[in-house]
């Protein structure tokens, strides 16, 4: 099922699924948009924070699921692969552990083409009815804007959400860009692996620079915690920008010692790495 980005097919799959007053779980830091539609949809959000590291919480999510069944919680697990902010993966093995508790879980892969489809959990479609799997054409396809996305998920659900959904919910325009993109996937391939390779070359750079530390991804984008001397993520995002480099900050306490770097082109990552070492 198509969608106004990938926002729409999960505002409508937690709606189908989730009753006011269900449990939401989520691994955080993640995604602003789900406690949105948590609030908005009257679910109980149940966070379950990374530690320090941002490494994924496997045992506590595991946890908060089984805690939620022995307590007769409806409830719906959203992850996040690549994750962000952090751009990590989420375990396929976890994944598949998770469904075969009988939880219903959502996998939102909107930054999937950047880590390669090998990573995507697609193939556990076919086995378990209770998976729902989100992507978009805004990243890989740069056209956020137009807001185009789609979900995957069990024919008896998509039929669901289509007799729930708005009509002509999808633009012109939208359905056109997609339309294009997918004939020129090919053509935008390459784009994709130049972003990768910047990736890999911005991340080996900043380990070299004093009083940065960057979380390994696999998204089109690196989340830098700073030292405390450097200060806030706030304060070094305002110095990048007095020097052209526009950045992401989080207004989650967790967050508030990093920022996000989404990837320049392979040209302006020279200029970018200046711009940051005289911000620094």
């Amino acid at each position: 099922i198509a969608g106004a980005g990938a926002d729409e097919p999960i505002d409508l799959s937690l709606r189908a699924l989730l009753p006011p007053g269900g449990t939401l779980i989520v691994p955080t830091p993640a995604f602003g948009m789900y406690a949105f539609l948590a609030d908005v949809n009257q679910h109980r959000l149940h966070a379950v924070p990374r530690p320090p590291a941002f490494t994924f919480p496997a045992d506590a999510l595991l946890a908060a699921v089984r805690r939620a069944q022995a307590n007769r919680e409806r409830s719906i697990v959203i992850l996040t692969s690549p994750n962000n902010p952090t751009g990590d993966l989420v375990p396929l093995p976890f994944v598949e552990s998770l469904l075969q508790t009988g939880a219903t879980v959502m996998v939102d892969e909107a930054y999937i083409e950047f880590a390669g489809f090998e990573h995507s959990a697609q193939p556990l479609l076919a086995q378990f009815p209770r998976l729902i799997i989100f992507r978009t054409f805004s990243k890989w396809a740069g056209i956020a804007g137009l807001r185009l996305g789609y979900a995957l998920a069990h024919p008896d659900l998509v039929e669901a959400l289509i007799r729930m959904k708005w009509p002509y919910n999808v633009t012109q325009p939208a359905e056109l860009a997609g339309l294009a993109a997918i004939a020129h996937a090919d053509a935008i391939a390459p784009q994709i692996d130049a972003l990768r390779t910047t990736r890999d070359q911005l991340f080996a750079a900043l380990q070299q620079l004093d009083g940065v530390t960057p979380f390994p991804s696999h998204a089109n984008f690196l989340l830098i915690r700073l030292d405390p001397q450097i200060g806030s993520g706030r304060a070094l995002h305002d110095r990048l920008a007095q020097r052209g480099v526009f950045t992401r900050t989080y207004s989650d306490p967790a967050l508030a010692d990093c920022l996000r770097l989404s990837m320049p082109r392979t040209d302006q990552l020279p200029l970018l790495l200046e711009r940051l070492q005289a911000a620094l």
